[in-house]
């Protein structure tokens, strides 16, 4: 009986406690825009370089992966607008902030989405992201997140792998997004990185030459026979 009060007591506890409940996160719309050309969340037809594997498009935490390799000049963007216990505690009473700074070439924006007041949807489309926060802690409002790399180049056999992490633990190191519910003590951090690397050529099996010099010396062996 000591046992069952003393449960109930720690059960009763959590749901009293602040925080102890699991927090509930959302993805309300996400979306890629690559070179100029913009994926939906939802839709299809994305192209060959973008792996969703380790992406969970409902509560938008994950990891998505976006490979180019088309030498030239490249931009590749993530939008993201989620919500944190947006039953609870709507959604218009949350923030934005950054942690370090963006490496070369990286842009990135936090805004209301555009049903208000917001721009950074219009920004992302446009491939014009402005790096600036315009839902800090003292003017809470509906937040969104977006970040990429504006006009990377990429030479001849070479190719880049953009990362687009979200997560509610932040990144041990670099530069990132949070988007944050004081209500609920949860953040949603947002993290891109970019890897330019030499493109693998296959190399050219080592069983094959002599292979090649078999069969050429069986070829010459008969053309000697039929000029006989």
């Amino acid at each position: 009986m000591k046992s069952l009060a003393i449960c109930t007591f720690a059960v009763l506890l959590l749901a009293l406690v602040p925080g102890a409940a699991a927090v509930d996160v959302t993805m309300y719309e996400w979306d890629l825009n690559v070179d100029g050309v913009l994926y939906s969340a939802g839709g299809s037809g994305y192209p060959a370089g973008v792996d969703l594997t380790g992406f969970d498009p409902s509560t938008g935490l994950g990891v998505i992966a976006v490979r180019v390799n088309k030498p030239g000049t490249h931009t590749v963007l993530g939008f993201f607008d989620a919500e944190i216990d947006e039953v609870i505690n709507t959604y218009f009473n949350e923030f934005g902030d950054t942690h370090g700074s963006p490496a070369p070439g990286q842009v990135w924006e936090i805004d209301e989405p555009g049903y208000v007041y917001g721009n950074i949807h219009d920004n992302f489309i446009g491939m014009t992201l402005d790096n600036t926060n315009g839902v800090p802690a003292s003017f809470p409002d509906d937040v969104s997140m977006a970040t990429g790399w504006h006009q990377f180049t990429l030479g001849d056999g070479q190719a880049a792998t953009i990362l687009f992490s979200l997560s509610m633990t932040p990144p041990s190191s670099g530069f990132y997004l949070l988007h944050t519910d004081p209500e609920s003590s949860a953040t949603i951090y947002l993290q891109s990185s970019l890897a330019i690397e030499p493109v693998s050529v296959p190399e050219f099996p080592t069983l094959a030459l002599p292979l090649i010099t078999l069969i050429g010396l069986l070829f010459t062996v008969g053309a000697v026979q039929r000029m006989k």
